[in-house]
């Protein structure tokens, strides 16, 4: 009886016997290609249509210029204890331009920024459990805006600025922040929910230029002072429910405030924010809109340890050193995928 891999997994069953050194499979109209050499993922992109999948495999890419068509990519997640058997995709800086509405880019470690081509409408940008270890921006001021994208259960270390946008979702992610302000210039009914936003040693500012938005479920604090509020004075016209602050920043009235935490050291809400066990210390003590508790792993898209992509996903091999008398090699490998 013949057997079919499931697409998703053929590059990471490749990738264990060591074949797919730069590697990338593309999906397009039903049919699979893979592509090698020194640039598989250029190669890839440039041979892709609207409503291809590009899936790579756990190492470093060179990456396409711009992104201009409506494409999924997969990659194999960005936390080391889940990539140990397949590494971790890595590519360059991302840039968006008119055409790649809808793109949804997962599991990928983006060693560098996402940027959104300025006053282009870019709807429906799609990026779920990667790390970002620049910045997020969304620029422009004469639009129109760029309306639906979701950030969703990611690790950024830099900051989101959204002039451009409307409608965004910035959900359950964790801010390593490495500058201040981490979340600026955003409005238009953004809506910002369950979100750990630890601010810059250096100044006091988390939230700056923000209005019109809904904060919940939030941890949001700033490490540079005990005394000064992490909201500027220019985040006015928003709406804060069940999040939680080291310092009472209720005090601007120019908001809408109801339900939240304040005064609260972080130690006493994180179990080691230092270390990156972002797990509440009593989860009953800090609920959130939802009925469950504040924080990345509470809302309506609660973060799972480990942050597999949604694709099946390689959890381990084993492998045997060599083949049996028949001339078989006996492979074993647990291969799961976690639920949304």
């Amino acid at each position: 009886m013949k057997k079919h891999i499931p697409l998703s997994l053929l590059l990471l069953t490749l990738s264990l016997f060591g074949f797919s050194q730069q590697k990338v499979v593309l999906q397009s109209n039903g049919s699979t290609q893979i592509f090698g050499g020194t640039t598989p993922f250029i190669d890839a992109y440039e041979a892709a249509v609207d409503g291809d999948t590009i899936y790579l495999s756990g190492i470093l890419f060179s990456t396409p210029s711009s992104f201009d068509k409506q494409i999924v990519i997969y990659g194999t997640g960005v936390y080391a204890d889940s990539t140990q058997v397949t590494g971790i995709s890595r590519i360059a800086s991302v840039t968006f331009n008119a055409g790649s509405q809808n793109s949804r880019i997962e599991g990928v470690r983006i060693e560098g920024n996402i940027v959104f081509q300025a006053n282009q409408k870019i709807d429906n940008i799609y990026i779920e459990k990667c790390h970002i270890t620049g910045y997020i921006s969304i620029p422009g001021t004469t639009g129109p805006y760029s309306d639906g994208t979701i950030i969703s259960r990611s690790i950024i270390d830099g900051y989101i600025s959204a002039e451009n946008a409307q409608n965004i979702i910035i959900r359950n992610n964790i801010f390593h922040s490495n500058t201040s302000r981490t979340i600026r210039n955003v409005s238009r009914n953004a809506w910002i929910a369950n979100n750990i936003i630890i601010g810059y040693a250096g100044s006091s500012e988390v939230l700056f230029t923000v209005s019109e938005s809904l904060f919940e479920n939030n941890i949001i604090y700033n490490t540079w002072t005990s005394t000064a509020s992490p909201i500027s004075t220019s985040v006015i016209n928003n709406t804060f429910n069940n999040n939680c602050f080291r310092v009472d920043p209720t005090t601007n009235t120019l908001n809408t405030w109801s339900n939240n935490y304040i005064n609260t050291l972080i130690g006493n809400v994180l179990i080691d924010y230092i270390n990156k066990n972002y797990h509440l210390v009593d989860p009953d003590n800090f609920v959130g809109t939802t009925g469950n508790e504040i924080g990345v792993y509470g809302g309506l898209f609660p973060l799972k340890d480990g942050a597999v992509p949604s694709n099946p996903h390689i959890r381990s091999k084993n492998i045997a050193p060599g083949t049996n008398e028949d001339g078989d090699l006996e492979v074993q490998i647990e291969v799961g995928a976690q639920a949304k």
